[in-house]
Formats: structure tokens, C-alpha cells, sequence
């Protein structure tokens, strides 16, 4: 419960900030608020506008809407509440050498299985919470949670001021910012399997999603990317879809394609044939591509059987093909870019 009320506060602060630099009411405002904890941190983010002019945008309110929904969407309450274990340790002070009064949460333990600190926030996003030993861990994991939700939340409202001044450059403007419940629910499981033994994968920025097509930043083995490769994630099977929607992608090659498409083919072309197709023996890659697809599909149905989400309904043989796909695509499509930034610095200057 705290954690709903929690969300709802910062909602309801982000909408009267809002509705505060819309009315050019925004430092009276501010001063009125007690900047504690995560307020805090908000009011210090919305301190640095206090300074620029305020240019209205048709859609701005629905944006910020979006937005603040998104990132508060693992506070909801939980669909189900499983029985764990949390992993802390005492801070150290790095100058003085000596432990703090202050615990550091570095897992949860639940039904046998380990999470990392991104796989709980993971499983808060699938509905799914946890009942720790003592309320102290169930305030410490709640802290966590809340902080990062909170994180994610200034990060992609910083990222849309970038993107509402391109708007208003390209005369152009959509309500619709973020995928809908169903197309951010299949990103976060690609996200969850790519994750599932290290952190490599995240979220692109705002930035990223809406003006240059990038879902998802995956660090690759061997591959020297500072933000990570570039990838692209659809479920879309129909071919016309499928190929209009790439068309829009700039400089496709240089992108990792994450469909069930593309997993498809790629198990063709390196013989790995998964069990999902021993049954139905299917040899067709757009009937393969359709099993991929639903079996994904039905993970995301039985999203409660496990701490770590829908992961965990997904086959085995599938998330590691998954896996090796982004790693051999991420190391392909850099490439790519390396050799067109070489040939770009390779030509002479233009007179």
C-alpha cells in the first residue's frame, strides 16, 4: 500500500509542477514544497526550468501523463504477493573505513530462484510482489524500488524536452510517445531474457525510441559500444507490416531487427532447431516465426507462475537463441557502422 501511495503522490506533484510552468507559477510553487527523499530530487529537476521560457505544446499533457504512468507502472499493487528472502549488507564509509547504520539491498530470494536488484524491479513491473521477513526488508526493497522508479521517471522527462523542441523544429507532433501496454509488456520480456544471467540490456532513452526507431540498448560481448548495440523489437508477422515498419528505420543495417521473424530465420541458418517445432515439424519460416511468436505470447499469460515473471514460461533452447542472435546481429550490425564511419572519414571535404 505504501508503495501505491507513494506513486500517487509523485503523480499528482508532477501534475501540479506541470500545470505550475504552465502558468509561469513554477518558483512560488517549488518553495512551498518540502524537498525531501524523492520529492527532493523532483523539485530539483524542475528547478533548473526555472530559468527558461516555457513553450507550450499541444500534446505536453498527455505526454507527461504517459510518461509519469509508465514509470510508476511497478508501483501498482501486486497481482501476486510471493513469500522471499533479501540479501543486504551494511554500507561502508569509503573515507573513515567503517560500516554505516545503513543496509544496502543486493538480492531477493524467492520459490528457490536469486534475483538481481533489476530482475525484482522486473518481476514488480509483471505484477508480482514480494513478502520479506521483517517490515525493515520490506522497507528497504520498497525503497529501492520506489528510487528507481523515480530515476527512470526524471530520465525520460529530461529526454522529452529534447524531443517536444524537435517537434516543434519539424512542425510535427504525436500523442502517442510510448507503446502501448501490449507492445511495452513483449519489450520488457525481450529485456528479461536478454538479462537473465547479467544485466546487458536496457530501455533506450526517449530520444532514441521516438526520432531514431532504437527500442532497446544491449550490451554485447566483444563489442565496443559505449551505449550499446541499436535494437529494433516488433512482433509483427504479416509482411507488409513487418517491412513498412523497417522502411521507417534509417540506416537499417546498422540495427539488430528483434522479431520473431528474425529469430527464426536465424535458427534456420544456423541448424538449431528448437523443441517448440518437433511437434508440428512446421519447416515454413513464417510458420516458425508464428510459434516463436505465440509461445512468447503465452509466457506473457502465465506471467504470475514465477518470481522472475514470464521468463520463466519461456523455453530454454528459445531464450538462449534469442541470446545468441543479439550477440552475432550486435557484432554485424557494428561492424556495419564502423566501416560507414571510416569510409566517412576516408572522403574528402567538400569545397
Amino acid at each position: 500500500m505504501r508503495l501505491q501511495l507513494q506513486s500517487q503522490r509523485v503523480s499528482d506533484l508532477i501534475s501540479q509542477l506541470e500545470g505550475a510552468r504552465e502558468s509561469g507559477n513554477l518558483g512560488p510553487t517549488l518553495d512551498g514544497i518540502d524537498s525531501v527523499g524523492s520529492t527532493g530530487r523532483i523539485i530539483a529537476f524542475y528547478r533548473k526550468f526555472l530559468d527558461q521560457p516555457f513553450l507550450k505544446s499541444r500534446c505536453r499533457a498527455e505526454h507527461v501523463r504517459q510518461i509519469t504512468r509508465e514509470a510508476m507502472w511497478p508501483l501498482r499493487k501486486p497481482e501476486i504477493i510471493l513469500p522471499g528472502r533479501l540479501r543486504k549488507h551494511k554500507r561502508v564509509n569509503p573515507d573513515a573505513r567503517e560500516l554505516l547504520e545503513e543496509w544496502a539491498v543486493t538480492q531477493v530470494e524467492s520459490s528457490g530462484l536469486t534475483l538481481r536488484l533489476d530482475q525484482a524491479l522486473s518481476a514488480r513491473y509483471w505484477g508480482v510482489g514480494f513478502d520479506l521477513d521483517s517490515d525493515e526488508d520490506n522497507r528497504l526493497l520498497e525503497e529501492f524500488l520506489f528510487g528507481s522508479c523515480v530515476k527512470r521517471l526524471l530520465a525520460v522527462l529530461r529526454d522529452l524536452e529534447l524531443v517536444e523542441a524537435q517537434f516543434r523544429q519539424t512542425h510535427y507532433e504525436t500523442d502517442h510517445i510510448l507503446p502501448s501496454r501490449g507492445g511495452a509488456d513483449f519489450e520488457q520480456l525481450l529485456i528479461d531474457v536478454l538479462n537473465e544471467h547479467d544485466g546487458r540490456a536496457r530501455h533506450a532513452s526517449l530520444l532514441e525510441d521516438v526520432l531514431e526507431k532504437t527500442d532497446l540498448r544491449v550490451q554485447v560481448q566483444g563489442v565496443h559500444r559505449k551505449l550499446g548495440v541499436r535494437v529494433q523489437v516488433t512482433a509483427a508477422i504479416d509482411p507488409l507490416l513487418y517491412q513498412s515498419k523497417l522502411a521507417t528505420i534509417h540506416r537499417l543495417e546498422e540495427f539488430v531487427v528483434l522479431s520473431p521473424a528474425s529469430i527464426a530465420r536465424f535458427g534456420n541458418d544456423t541448424g538449431k532447431e528448437l523443441e517448440l517445432f518437433k511437434d508440428s515439424r512446421t519447416t515454413l519460416l513464417k510458420e516458425q516465426a508464428i510459434e516463436i511468436r505465440e509461445s512468447l505470447f503465452a509466457a506473457l499469460n502465465r506471467r504470475h507462475n514465477s518470481p522472475l515473471g514470464p521468463l520463466g514460461g519461456i523455453p530454454e533452447d528459445l531464450r538462449t537463441l534469442i541470446r545468441e542472435f543479439v550477440e552475432v546481429e550486435g557484432a554485424r550490425s557494428t561492424d556495419t557502422l564502423r566501416t560507414r564511419e571510416a569510409q566517412e572519414r576516408r572522403r574528402p571535404p567538400r569545397s
